[in-house]
């Protein structure tokens, strides 16, 4: 099969792995990787199957020095092989191992850990490469949303070492917590943590980080951890360092996810480097990337956590109202207010739940 994806082409084998509803996904990879790109990038693919990233981060950013393909099927090494070679990589490795014994011994500025389910079993050695660099880029994908949701209480507890909380907000916590176990790995390498970018799509969450050396650079990321309690009686919502009560003050039993990072899921300058490279390219999927990065640009200096309005006009017991409406109703009144990326018909503001409830009354009021 033949297949022609941002600036690459691409021949997958008959038993090499390929997932074309990920095509997005790359494409928001290969932007995020442009705009950290630093001249004489070592880019690790691991798990690479068809090497379809790895190729499309070499030819898409002209920065990168080489290219390693790393997978345990040498089916998949000889097509990632072929295809680096097809698409004319300057400087590339094919490398047929297993990449948690490959990352122990060898060191690289960018780490692409894309597996089936969850990536924790790869995080200590994939951190251990970027230390001995003294720091670099890990790109994480999460496949097991199930359990980062909280459909699966133990499996999170067992693999994340978090407690998840199936809700509306639960992508936002599945994140979280993702990146707070990468918080809590690094700091045992003394490497604190930035999330350049974060992303939750259909079956996935991903995100970009940016480690930074020495121990205090450590300690200030575990400072970052805490926990987010809910009400699902009134939709209360709150982050403390310490889980410090179980009781709302309406009455209902609060609920806690975590620890989870409660710092940051994105970087402005970053993702400003995003929004303009992604002008420059012909991908299809151009118009959604800027929408979906204009969304995430108005999440970063926002609480932790979103209003799903479906879910306030259900405790309300009155009809649904329109995103704008809301949004328009919170603004006038001085708050923040802005849609999220991780839910349809819902928001983000530096507002309560009880500010919220009367924006959503006023503007049904209206009609």
């Amino acid at each position: 099969m033949i297949v022609k994806e941002g600036k690459a082409e691409i021949r997958v084998d008959e038993g090499v792995f390929y997932n074309p509803e990920m095509e997005f996904c790359r494409d928001f990879s290969s932007l995020a990787l442009g705009a950290v790109c630093q001249k004489g990038l070592v880019v690790l693919d691991g798990m690479c199957a068809s090497g379809i990233r790895g190729v499309r981060y070499a030819l898409e950013n002209e920065k990168i020095g080489e290219v390693t393909f790393v997978d345990l099927d040498s089916k998949a090494c000889k097509n990632a092989s072929y295809n680096a070679k097809k698409n004319n990589l300057g400087s590339y490795k094919v490398e047929n191992t297993e990449i948690t014994r490959f990352l122990w011994e060898n060191p690289f500025d960018f780490l692409e850990i894309d597996p089936f389910g969850t990536p924790v079993p790869y995080l200590v050695p994939a951190i251990r490469s970027a230390a001995m660099q003294g720091g670099g880029i890990l790109s994480a994908t999460a496949t097991d949303v199930a359990v980062l949701c909280g459909a699966h209480y133990k499996a999170c507890l067992k693999n994340y070492q978090s407690r998840p909380v199936d809700n509306e907000c639960c992508h936002e916590n599945g994140t979280r917590i993702l990146i707070g176990k990468v918080a809590r790995t690094a700091s045992e390498y003394n490497l604190g943590v930035h999330p350049i970018a974060s992303l939750s799509r259909q079956h996935f969450i991903k995100t970009f980080i940016k480690f930074e050396r020495g121990a205090e650079k450590a300690v200030s990321s575990i400072k970052k951890l805490g926990f987010i309690s809910y009400c699902p009686k009134c939709l209360w919502r709150g982050t403390s360092s310490l889980v410090v009560k179980e009781k709302c003050e309406c009455g209902g039993q609060l609920q806690h996810a975590g620890p989870l990072w409660l710092g940051e899921l994105h970087e402005k300058k970053e993702l400003e480097s995003m929004k303009k490279e992604n002008e420059k390219r012909e991908y299809a999927s151009m118009a959604a990337m800027h929408s979906l990065l204009e969304k995430m640009s108005g999440e970063i200096g926002m609480p932790a956590g979103y209003f799903d309005l479906h879910k306030v006009s259900e405790v309300l017991k009155v009809s649904a109202e329109k995103v704008d409406c809301v949004l328009e109703s919170l603004s006038k009144k001085g708050f923040a207010a802005i849609r999220t990326h991780f839910r349809e018909n819902s928001i983000k503001t530096n507002a309560g739940i009880t500010e919220v409830k009367e924006a959503f009354l006023n503007s049904s009021r209206k009609r």
